[in-house]
């Protein structure tokens, strides 16, 4: 009789300790509902609320462009390759969102992973691309966090802080959105 006992205790006792980690994992316990859920710091290189890092990179041509060049506009910057398809499909959009919003402040610039400055010239007479495009560094991608897929890209506000981050393809209507609450 008493090892039936002993073994509802044991049982009953299992069940509290359970319950009472249910209700801690979701939420319900006073403490649970105290503590703010971590955020993610703003200083994260490449993140959204990061601040974009200074750089250096040159074109196609050899020119050196730096990021100084585009102080106080709004930039998308988009890391991409000429065999990338969804690059292909990308790049025109964002030529076309160049043509409707540079006027107001809008600079796009693509950052090509090739090396070759003929194939990125050539690409970009193909599927007329005529914004800033500049040869990428390995320097230049750890400051931006670190390129995991192409396409990649930044939308970031006249303030140098990422205000968007896409990794993989993105219509051009989704980022033309967040576009117009930042221009």
């Amino acid at each position: 009789m008493r090892d039936s006992w002993r073994r509802w205790g044991a049982a009953l006792l299992a069940l509290t300790v359970l319950a009472a980690l249910v209700v801690r994992r979701s939420g319900c316990s006073r403490i649970a509902r105290r503590t703010p859920a971590p955020q993610v710091a703003a200083s994260v290189r490449g993140e959204v609320g990061a601040r974009v890092p200074e750089f250096r990179l040159k074109d196609a041509s050899g020119r050196e462009v730096s990021s100084e060049d585009f102080r106080g506009k709004v930039l998308l910057v988009d890391f991409w390759a000429t065999w990338c398809e969804p690059c292909k499909v990308e790049m025109p959009g964002f030529q076309d969102l160049q043509n409707r919003y540079g006027d107001r402040g809008l600079a796009v610039i693509g950052i090509a992973l090739d090396s070759d400055p003929v194939a990125v010239e050539r690409f970009a007479k193909q599927f007329g691309v005529h914004y800033t495009l500049l040869l990428t560094s390995p320097e230049v991608e750890r400051q931006f966090g670190g390129i995991l897929g192409i396409p990649t890209t930044f939308l970031i506000d006249r303030h140098r802080v990422i205000r968007k981050k896409t990794i993989g393809f993105e219509y051009k209507e989704a980022i033309e959105t967040r576009l117009k609450e930042i221009l």
